[in-house]
This record gives structure tokens, C-alpha cells and sequence, in this order.
């Protein structure tokens, strides 16, 4: 019952960051539209009495800087963002939300992840050629997957595709080259962190827990919907891109009761 109430101390420390006999950890964030580091302020904390922490420091410096390490990559996000579940049947509430706060870059990205189910490392690097031609947004398109090298195929369906084009027409990227532009002097496209953390808020936005997403969320989420209905793995090992049947059944958790239920389905 010490550790959490001494671990907020040292996030209220004024001292700068360094050795923890010392001196102390502030509270950190990263902003929200950049990768760069910037001091916060700690919600309101107990306060431990100075020679038991000084004792505590002593003797437990290791297990603090391993509790405030793990406090610190909680607060940043897994790119991944824990079980990553499909938001299968929250897609409207999100979309709602965008369009209320007139978010057309956000709406276009969400609307892009669902449709295509890439991974997110290939989905921050989409290009406006890759969806947009002939003064138009292709109902159908291909990219190169960065892991596996091999091609993959999706379509974008008429909510996306105008989504998308309203995006286009912004102001923010004329003579841009990639769909989702980097901000100020960042690199071309968003990186991978920066779309987690908007995967987050857009989750967070209809009052699901944020643990629960991540990036895989919006891959999956059409995914679940196909299999769930067709039951068809080839079909769904082609839409994902994977090049081994194994690693679909491991991406949707494919077990032993769904092959029952099927089985348990037919009757001879």
C-alpha cells in the first residue's frame, strides 16, 4: 500500500528526471498531435513522510523505476493496444462522432481502416494515389504489405469513398502526397503511435475502455463481421493478406468449440 502513493510522490517531484536518490520522475505525456515529450501536471496524490522515502529509495530503488516504467508505457500506449477487439458493432457510434465534430481527416481514416483491414503500419502509409485516380476514389485497390511483401486487394465502399474525397478537397492537402499527411516538420505520412492514439480517442469518444482497442481493433472489425457470416477462412486469409491459413486461424481465434458448433450445425 506504499509503492502506488511513493511512485506519485516522485511524479510530483520538482526536481528533473535522473538518479532516483536524487531526485525524481514528473508526470509525462506525449502530445497528442506530435511524438514529442512535454511535462504535465499529477493529479492530486498522498504524501509519504520524507524518511520513509528516503528509506525506500534506499532499499527499493530497482522495483520503483520498474513500477514507474510500466506506469510510463501504460500512460504512452501499446501501438497494438491490448486484446484489440472489433468494434464491430460500435462502427456508427464512431462514425456519428466524426461527423458531429466535423473531423473529415478522422473520418476518412476510420472509414479507410475498416474498409481495407490493413495493418496500421501499411495504412499510415497509403498514398492519394493509391486510392484516388481519374479525379475519382477507386472502388477497388491494391498496396505492397510492408511485412509480407506480397499484395493485397481491398475495396472501399460508397460511405468511405466520399469520406475520403471531402478529405481530398481539404485545404490541408493540396499537393500532398500521402493520405494522411505527417503535421508541421514530421515525417510525410503519421506514424504508428500517432494513429494508435487516434484509435484511442475514437473509442474513447463513445465510452469504451481504451485497454480493450487498438489499431488491430479496426482491422479486425470487418473481418469478425465476414467470418461470422460466411464462416469462409480462405476467403478472409485473402482480405487480410496473410499467406498462411495457420496465422488466420491464430488472428481470429479459431478454437476447438467453433469447430464443434459447425460440426454440431450438420446434420446427416
Amino acid at each position: 500500500h506504499v509503492r502506488a502513493p511513493l511512485i506519485d510522490v516522485l511524479a510530483r517531484d520538482p526536481v528533473p528526471p535522473g538518479n532516483l536518490r536524487d531526485g525524481g520522475l514528473r508526470s509525462r505525456r506525449l502530445d497528442k498531435d506530435r511524438d514529442l515529450l512535454t511535462i504535465g501536471p499529477s493529479p492530486p496524490t498522498l504524501r509519504v513522510d520524507q524518511d520513509l522515502l528516503r528509506h525506500l529509495l534506499s532499499s527499493q530503488a530497482t522495483s520503483l523505476t520498474t513500477s514507474i516504467e510500466i506506469q510510463f508505457a501504460d500512460q504512452i500506449g501499446n501501438p497494438q493496444g491490448g486484446p484489440n477487439r472489433p468494434v464491430t458493432k460500435d462502427v456508427w457510434a464512431i462514425r456519428v462522432r466524426l461527423e458531429i465534430a466535423e473531423s473529415v481527416r478522422d473520418l476518412a481514416l476510420f472509414n479507410t481502416a475498416i474498409d481495407s483491414k490493413l495493418r496500421g503500419c501499411n495504412l499510415v502509409r497509403l498514398k492519394v494515389a493509391d486510392v484516388y485516380a481519374a479525379n475519382q476514389v477507386k472502388e477497388r485497390t491494391s498496396i505492397l504489405q510492408s511485412k509480407t511483401q506480397k499484395p493485397v486487394r481491398f475495396e472501399l465502399t460508397e460511405g468511405t469513398r466520399k469520406s475520403i474525397k471531402h478529405w481530398l478537397a481539404h485545404p490541408m492537402m493540396i499537393g500532398q502526397e500521402h493520405l494522411c499527411p505527417g503535421w508541421f516538420h514530421e515525417p510525410l505520412h503519421i506514424s504508428t503511435r500517432q494513429y494508435a492514439r487516434l484509435v484511442r480517442d475514437w473509442v474513447t469518444s463513445i465510452g469504451l475502455e481504451p485497454s480493450a482497442y487498438g489499431t488491430h481493433s479496426m482491422r479486425r472489425t470487418k473481418i469478425a463481421q465476414i467470418y461470422r457470416k460466411t464462416g469462409k477462412l480462405r476467403a478472409v486469409q485473402l482480405l487480410l493478406g496473410h499467406t498462411k491459413m495457420d496465422s488466420t486461424v491464430r488472428y481470429l481465434g479459431v478454437e476447438l468449440e467453433d469447430a464443434l458448433a459447425i460440426s454440431e450445425s450438420v446434420e446427416i
